[in-house]
């Protein structure tokens, strides 16, 4: 199982690094950025449609556009771990 372990380790390095050039914590800067835009237009849109809907319910535009921002945050999320993973894994070289 560790073979298999380091197989799958060395292979996602040479893959992924050979792909993506060697990256420093400064060049995550924008990503850690952009994810936290999407997260507060998110919540935003939250508390816009609970301020607007008062004793009522939400209109059906209000509710397309909030499940619109959550499957953006949702993704640029679990992309954003996936590149943690990676360098956490060793799969990126940091520069230093």
């Amino acid at each position: 199982m560790m073979r298999f372990s380091h197989a799958v380790r060395e292979g996602n390095r040479a893959i992924i690094n050979a792909m993506i050039p060697e990256i420093s914590l400064d060049d995550l800067a924008p990503v850690i950025a952009l994810l936290a835009r999407i997260r507060g237009g998110y919540l935003r849109q939250l508390l816009e449609i609970t301020e607007g809907a008062g004793e009522g319910l939400p209109r059906a535009e209000e509710i397309e556009k909030l499940s619109q921002l959550r499957s953006t945050y949702e993704e640029m999320s679990t992309a954003t771990q996936a590149l943690e993973v990676a360098l956490e894994r060793g799969y990126l070289d940091i520069k230093q």
